[in-house]
């Protein structure tokens, strides 16, 4: 596929890129916060678009993917409500399909089922993510993907930052009788990348928003 891809020269964006690339993946142009504009020319010639920048200039090049009606894939955390209910809206509008995915990786959607599942008798939630101190948001994406649709008065958030590389998410499920402890860390990031190839296969699948794969 010929893609656009923000975010390139990032953690995240440079995996993606070296592993797409390998797969025979075509770059088109490549985005990151020293070059922002994006050419008509490559939007016109495009398969899709992925975005691993950040909230605002990823919702910069969501407005390009409506205008050109290009299928987009977006890797970045920090949206609100309203940001992901107005991407729900325009991408169905422009008849195109978006995924915005917190975590690539095909076992979080697995998790996810088994923590709301485990819930339903708990009292109380603790989710503790660990990350590199570059990590802004908190808590991470991840952790609210992780908990999503769970009753929010359960959960309590806890973010830890070093200075190490650490992807860890621990989740601790609490009721009267028992505690059940789930814990996850991921030691490379190609199995992203990986994830986002799946996301490829199935873009143009779909119509509106997407946030599992």
């Amino acid at each position: 596929m010929k893609l656009i891809l923000q975010g390139y020269s990032g953690k995240m964006g440079s995996i993606v890129h070296a592993y797409l690339k390998s797969k025979n993946h075509e770059f088109i142009q490549l985005l990151d916060q020293f070059n922002q504009d994006v050419s008509i020319e490559a939007l016109i010639n495009c398969d899709a678009i992925i975005d691993f920048s950040n909230s605002k200039s990823s919702l910069r090049l969501f407005s390009y993917a409506l205008k050109y009606h290009k299928p987009m894939i977006i890797g970045t955390t920090g949206f609100s409500k309203n940001e992901l209910d107005y991407i729900k809206k325009e991408s169905k509008n422009a008849n195109i399909g978006v995924y915005v995915v917190y975590n690539f990786l095909s076992s979080i959607n697995v998790l996810k089922k088994a923590i709301k599942q485990l819930s339903k008798d708990s009292s109380l939630i603790y989710v503790t993510d660990k990350h590199h101190k570059s990590k802004v948001d908190q808590p991470s994406g991840t952790s609210l993907a992780l908990v999503k649709g769970i009753n929010k008065n359960k959960l309590n958030f806890i973010s830890k930052r070093v200075d190490f590389f650490a992807y860890e998410h621990v989740i601790e499920i609490n009721n009267e009788f028992e505690t059940i402890e789930i814990t996850h860390r991921c030691y490379n990031k190609v199995g992203y990348a990986k994830g986002v190839e799946k996301a490829l296969s199935k873009i143009n699948t779909f119509v509106g928003l997407k946030t599992s794969i």
